[in-house]
């Protein structure tokens, strides 16, 4: 089984080395329809993919951010959101490498919480 930091894990943060060869486009962020406008660059099904998640993203983000607690999303509920199953992605996306790669880290993950 493989472990939180491997080199195989594509989800690690990155060296000062290639943190220098990376181009950043920043934007202020003023509310949670700017993280749409984010310039990642993403290619081909990865793109659709990343869309799709993005919005899925924001939707549960907004219904955690709920001021109103009869409003606001349960814990529980949470945990069987599209974002979290990641059923949106395999759904529609099932050929992306993005989302073939998700679903193994998240496999790893969850063996090892087992």
């Amino acid at each position: 089984m493989k472990q939180y930091g491997e080199e195989s894990n594509p989800w690690r943060f990155m060296s000062v080395t290639e943190e220098g060869h990376v181009k950043r486009n920043i934007r202020p962020i003023s509310c949670l329809d700017d993280l749409n406008m984010m310039g990642w660059k993403v290619l081909g099904e990865d793109a659709d993919a990343d869309s799709c998640d993005q919005t899925i993203f924001i939707q549960l983000i907004r219904q955690m951010l709920k001021v109103d607690p009869a409003e606001r999303i349960k814990p529980n509920q949470i945990l069987q959101h599209q974002f979290v199953t990641m059923s949106h992605l395999v759904d529609k996306f099932g050929n992306s490498f993005h989302v073939k790669s998700c679903v193994e880290y998240m496999r790893n993950v969850q063996g090892d919480h087992q």
